[in-house]
């Protein structure tokens, strides 16, 4: 559904996307641009609707784990599945299921990105030295980037070495803000941007990544 107002030489376009059988409300977005050429304005609103819900509308991307090794594959599902217990109730687990994964298959990125953060949750909770686990999280981030620098995973791995190994906050900030692009509908980048950017006292920011 959409609406046009025109006033003196502007005009505001309401686009609508409504689920019909449900009445829901999808998605809404409002245009207002100059009117110079009723065809260009039409062409150039018609063409951000487009992007827009190409951005709604299209699939999440999926995990990047397409293994052809039964057995690592099982590893690394066992490792994930430890990793997301309640706080670090699994880290130890993950850490070692997650390492098996990397050895069977070395060349999977979800591999080394997963075991980055299960290091990483380990020196969290010190459940191992905090410099020693990060070091040897920043190996496995660093590999996992390597292999697949599209990877959000990656670098959401790298941003919290940047940030808690390093106390880098702009590199940190860049790797968030690419795993962020890289998979807008993922929760983790844009929750550990959020703490970033509340340790940096910047609260409006935070408080719009966290929500």
């Amino acid at each position: 559904e959409g609406s046009v107002r025109r006033h003196g030489d502007r005009v505001r376009i309401i686009a609508s996307l409504i689920h019909a059988s449900s009445e829901t409300h999808l998605w809404t977005e409002t245009y207002e641009t100059p009117v110079v050429d009723a065809l260009s304005v039409q062409q150039d609103v018609a063409a951000r609707i487009a992007q827009s819900l190409a951005v709604e509308l299209t699939p999440p991307p999926r995990e990047r784990h397409l293994s052809s090794d039964p057995e690592a594959h099982h590893a690394y599902l066992k490792g994930r599945h430890y990793w997301n217990m309640l706080a670090d109730s699994g880290a130890a687990q993950a850490v070692a299921y997650l390492g098996r994964a990397a050895e069977l298959e070395p060349s999977s990125a979800a591999n080394h990105a997963g075991l980055a953060r299960a290091r990483i949750l380990q020196a969290e909770y010190y459940r191992a030295l905090p410099r020693t686990a990060l070091e040897a999280a920043r190996v496995s981030a660093t590999r996992a980037r390597a292999l697949d620098p599209s990877f959000y995973e990656s670098h959401l791995a790298v941003g919290e070495i940047r940030k808690m190994l390093e106390w880098d906050w702009r590199a940190a900030e860049t790797a968030y803000a690419q795993a962020i692009v890289l998979n807008p509908s993922h929760a983790g980048p844009h929750r550990a941007y959020a703490l970033l950017l509340s340790a940096l006292s910047r609260s409006a920011e935070a408080t719009r990544e966290i929500e």
